[in-house]
């Protein structure tokens, strides 16, 4: 950008329009359930049909579909809901948000006693710097439930699992 006192170029606009008018946004809904096994961290795909918004091609249907790897280096918003399928003997259900890999803010929701099959949510949120290149970010997922089985995402209508990815400002 420009320093105090300096000269303005054509540049420095396209700059500007490119990073607030046109600001990169992702916003992927997942189409297939998925798995989730007990007790452990699982990034959630995005495959075929996923992407709602994708401005920038952060996001790829075929490769790594777990990750949005941003190409411009700045600060993120970062917004996921994951949508348990029914289920009885449920203790707990997370959702997080990762960078590279690793839960870096994470959402818990403990149930006391719960026998009802029912579909639950629960959202996480978070602002995470990326570098433009390598990084990458990701919705995690996970549950324990009393009988350590698995348990599927719900998909369907209002109901599916949605990952949303917003550039806030240069680093």
């Amino acid at each position: 950008m420009v320093a105090t006192g300096g000269k303005l170029f054509a540049s420095d606009f396209n700059t500007l329009v490119t990073l607030t008018l046109q600001r990169p946004l992702v916003r992927l809904i997942q189409q297939a359930a998925q798995s989730i096994p007990n007790t452990a961290d699982t990034a959630l795909t995005f495959g075929a049909g996923s992407e709602d918004i994708d401005t920038h091609g952060f996001h790829d249907t075929s490769s790594n579909t777990s990750r949005v790897t941003p190409t411009v280096a700045g600060y993120y918003q970062l917004y996921g809901v994951v949508w348990w399928g029914n289920a009885d003997n449920l203790i707990s259900y997370h959702a997080g948000i990762g960078k590279n890999g690793s839960v870096a803010a994470r959402q818990r929701t403990l149930l006391v006693g719960t026998t009802a099959a029912t579909t639950r949510s629960i959202n996480a949120a978070a602002i995470i710097a990326a570098n433009g290149t390598t990084d990458y970010f990701e919705l995690f997922a996970q549950q324990g439930r009393a009988v350590s089985a698995s348990l599927s995402t719900n998909v369907g209508g209002t109901f599916s699992s949605m990952f949303e990815c917003m550039y806030l400002r240069p680093l």
